[in-house]
């Protein structure tokens, strides 16, 4: 039984050489496989090879499956991430697109902005905005530090200018 479930453990490229392999056995012509002197084999394992080709075959047929499905779902998340992303840009305030039009039009897209104004901290929440670097030295008095604008939200406002950014 543990070896059955190492079998079905095996990665693709494997069953899909086992399914070729035991495929081949079974389905060629007898005459190809006199050649090969295989029919000797055929005649005693063939029970065995006909049962690898079945699961090997099911088991490609349902990874195949799965990784369809796995890609057709990863593309409609991406795609309504897209959709809420740009809705959100859109329904900004004036002033934080104003601050992000600020932002973009510096060549690094960096900026050095107050730690504890809220208009950043909730730019900051929605990841439009990220702190360039971990550490940095603040004046007390003055508390700032550079803020960098994501790359999405570039690509967004170049993509859709009616954003206003």
């Amino acid at each position: 039984m543990k070896d059955f479930i190492s079998f079905l453990k095996l990665p693709p490229s494997i069953l899909s050489a086992l399914a070729l392999a035991s495929g081949f056995i079974i389905f060629a012509p007898t005459k190809l496989l006199e050649r090969l002197y295989f029919v000797d084999f055929k005649d005693k394992f063939g029970f065995y090879i006909g049962l690898v080709f079945i699961i090997s075959i099911s088991i490609l047929l349902v990874y195949l499956i799965i990784k369809s499905a796995k890609y057709l779902y990863d593309k409609r998340k991406d795609k309504k991430l897209r959709e809420n992303q740009l809705k959100y840009l859109k329904e900004l305030s004036g002033e934080e697109k104003h601050l992000l039009r600020q932002i973009i039009s510096c060549p690094d897209y960096t900026m050095e902005l107050p730690v504890n104004n809220g208009l950043v901290i909730k730019l900051q929440s929605f990841y439009i905005l990220t702190p360039a670097g971990s550490t940095h030295l603040v004046n007390a008095h003055d508390m700032r530090i550079p803020f960098f604008v994501q790359p999405w939200v570039i690509k967004m406002a170049r993509e859709n200018p009616d954003i206003g950014i």
